[in-house]
Parts: C-alpha cells; structure tokens; sequence
C-alpha cells in the first residue's frame, strides 16, 4: 500500500508495480494504514479525524465501516484479530471492539503519536507527546510499564518491539535511540546516529538489528547486541 500524505491510500502489485486499487474516502491527509491480520481488511486513519475500513475482497469503492469518535486528528493505527488502536491528538487511544461493537477510551492528556501492539495483542505500547512511552494491558487498559529519558514533545517518533519482544525501542529529538528492558522499564542503551530528530525505528523481524530514520535525511542500520551502527 502507499499513502504519502494523500487523502487516499493505493495498494500496489509487487511483482509489477501496478496500481491495483486505490481507496478514497477521507477529506484530509492520511496519516497511518494497516492491514488486518489475514489481510482480508484494509484500515486507515486521517487528519479528518475517522477510521476507515475496507473489504478488500469486496469492488466497492466505499468503506464498510468509519468511526468518527475523535475530537482532533488521528495519527496511528494497530490492528489485532478483533480490534483496532486509535491514536489520537486529543490525548486518547480509542480501542474499538468489533466483535462487540464496543468502545473503551484510554485517556493520556497528551496527544497520542504511536500505538504498537505485540504479537500476542496482550500488550499495547502507546507513545505520546510528554516523552512517555506506555505499556499498557489490551484488556484493561491498566498501566503496566513506563518508559522515558527520551525527548518527545513536539513531533511524532514511531518506536515498537525489538524481535524478541524483550526490549522497547524509540528515538529522541535530540537524535538519540533508545533500548528499554520492558519488564523492567530501565535504559538498557542509548546511542547517537543523527543528528536531527528521529521520526522511527524499526526492528528487523527475526535478528536483532534495527533501523532508524531522521529529519537529517539519514537512514542508520544498528545491531542491538553491541549498539554499534552497521
């Protein structure tokens, strides 16, 4: 799929690079999407403020369901087997339920810029605008783990799982990355690859090897074993 700050998002055929569908239903910008886990279901999320969910089994050009609940733009998405983690500006991560229908607002007072849910979807990690990084329980919502040290106040940086799902990682505005112990919420290493803000770091799947990216126009490569840049 692609999206680049479109109002609408494409999904694209690897082997020929073709357009195969494109999605248009928001008024604003998109900011996130996510396939569902049998990637029968297609979610995205926009600075219009709504989710919006397409079949992509079906030739419809419209969505078959949209939640409009936030008060302000939404700017992250994670889908598990039967539901979907809204992070929003206002403040609140908004976890909606499909197969009840329902809907459970987890409130931070701070905007909400990256939600990650692990493997299993018992645990949700939220980032948000106070340099706080959150575990919290899918089912409950209950706070389990704080994570900080980093810099967060003004722009979105995506963090998430290493592969092991034993450490957190994130970036920082002032360039740093950043390796927690979940369990234990301690620093486990912090390293200087940019110079400008980090925006997101990724985990290699299955080594433990990560990948940053930064507003200096910089990509770095790490191993997580010995904090060095590849």
């Amino acid at each position: 799929f692609w999206f680049a700050g479109d109002k609408y998002a494409s999904l694209w055929d690897v082997a020929t690079a073709n357009v195969i569908r494109s999605f248009r239903g928001h008024t604003q910008r998109i900011n996130d999407v996510r396939f569902s886990s049998n990637e029968s279901v297609l979610v995205t999320c926009s600075y219009d403020r709504s989710v919006c969910c397409w079949d992509l089994r079906s030739r419809s050009g419209r969505p078959i369901e949209t939640m409009t609940d936030a008060k302000d733009s939404l700017t992250s998405l994670a889908i598990g087997q039967h539901e979907i983690y809204v992070g929003s500006v206002d403040g609140i991560m908004r976890t909606y339920d499909i197969r009840k229908g329902a809907l459970r607002g987890d409130n931070f007072s701070r905007p909400v810029t990256s939600v990650v849910l692990s493997r299993d979807e018992k645990v949700v990690l939220v980032g948000t605008l106070d340099s706080n990084i959150r575990l919290l329980d899918c089912a409950t919502g209950k706070l389990l783990k704080g994570y900080s040290g980093h810099v967060n106040s003004r722009y979105q940086i995506r963090m998430g799982f290493s592969f092991s799902e034993a450490h957190v990682f994130g970036g920082s505005e002032h360039g740093d990355i950043f390796v927690w112990d979940m369990l234990g919420g301690a620093v486990k290493w912090k390293s200087k690859g940019h110079s400008g803000i980090v925006t997101s770091v990724v985990s290699h799947p299955k080594r433990p090897r990560m990948v940053s990216a930064s507003l200096d126009s910089s990509i770095c490569v790490w191993n997580a074993d010995n904090q060095s840049i590849q």
